[in-house]
């Protein structure tokens, strides 16, 4: 472990933004028995530090994001930012003497908000951040749990669409904990962002073999599946159809916008806009709550 004298003197030569010294403070008012009080006030001042980045590589020209580089949310990593995020997100799920710990949905946000800006920024020697968090089953489900509340939603289900689009192996929804009331608590628009994840949870992941749909290979997926049992997607699939009311709301939600009148290829052009829409939205909105509510705890 290194010590705030030496990572102070480090830090002037190699200008790391102070990120390594926060990060110590962070380690050192974030165990167990901590309040959280303090730990909370720093990571304010780190989210700062990587929004600014996050922020440059979603709205800056793509050709000019493969060529740059991302020095704060490279030094967070390195020096175990992530992890130790990790850690203190899932500080709920430890007991202690039978009671288990709590954090406020303000820190959980900030913490969410800085692990989706390292996640985005495709920073060099960062680029296998998203991969490291999907590994991390008991996180990722974990993460679900978050989702109960709308302080932390957006930015729980803008980390998780992340990480699931780089996950080997497809999670099984029904290890999610109340998975059926958290669905049902959603209103249509959490609902909306949250099929989003659902996409890639209820269809067949894809092998990657050019000769899948030939007959003999269907043949023989048959057979596996057969010997196997039932896939996670089909799993999935069950454990969404037994939540009362699902497929009616999923309905309401996708012929909402449809009149009589509207034709088929109109439509398709209207649900691909609303798509691409929802798309972008999720990414700007999360960045620009936290760029908004950075500014205001500045001013305050």
């Amino acid at each position: 472990m290194f010590t705030e004298t030496f990572l102070t003197e480090r830090d002037k030569l190699s200008k790391w933004s102070g990120i390594p010294q926060l990060l110590l403070k962070l380690h050192a008012t974030s165990h167990l028995h901590s309040d959280f009080a303090e730990c909370q006030n720093i990571l304010k001042e780190i989210s700062p530090l990587l929004s600014m980045e996050a922020m440059a590589f979603v709205t800056e020209d793509r050709k000019f994001t493969q060529e740059a580089t991302y020095p704060n949310t490279y030094i967070f990593d390195l020096f175990g930012g992530v992890d130790l995020l990790v850690e203190i997100l899932m500080r709920p799920t430890i007991s202690i003497r039978g009671q288990k710990l709590k954090i406020s949905d303000e820190m959980s946000k900030d913490c969410l908000s800085i692990l989706y800006n390292t996640c985005v920024c495709k920073a060099s020697g960062t680029e296998g951040v998203t991969k490291r968090l999907a590994e991390k089953n008991d996180f990722v489900i974990f993460l679900f749990t978050l989702m109960t509340s709308k302080k932390t939603f957006l930015q729980t289900a803008t980390l998780i669409e992340d990480i699931l689009g780089v996950k080997k192996e497809m999670i099984r929804l029904d290890e999610v904990p109340n998975l059926s009331s958290l669905v049902s608590s959603f209103d249509q628009q959490q609902l909306a962002n949250f099929c989003r994840i659902l996409a890639v949870t209820i269809s067949e992941m894809d092998t990657g073999n050019d000769d899948k749909h030939t007959l003999l290979a269907k043949n023989a997926q048959q057979k596996k599946s057969l010997s196997l049992g039932p896939s996670a997607a089909e799993i999935n699939q069950a454990a969404l159809l037994s939540i009362p009311g699902f497929v009616e709301r999923l309905c309401k939600l996708a012929t909402r916008k449809v009149s009589e009148s509207t034709g088929t290829a109109s439509f398709l052009q209207e649900l691909e806009e609303w798509y691409t829409w929802l798309d972008n939205a999720l990414v700007l909105d999360a960045l620009m709550r936290v760029a908004n509510e950075e500014s205001e705890h500045n001013q305050a």
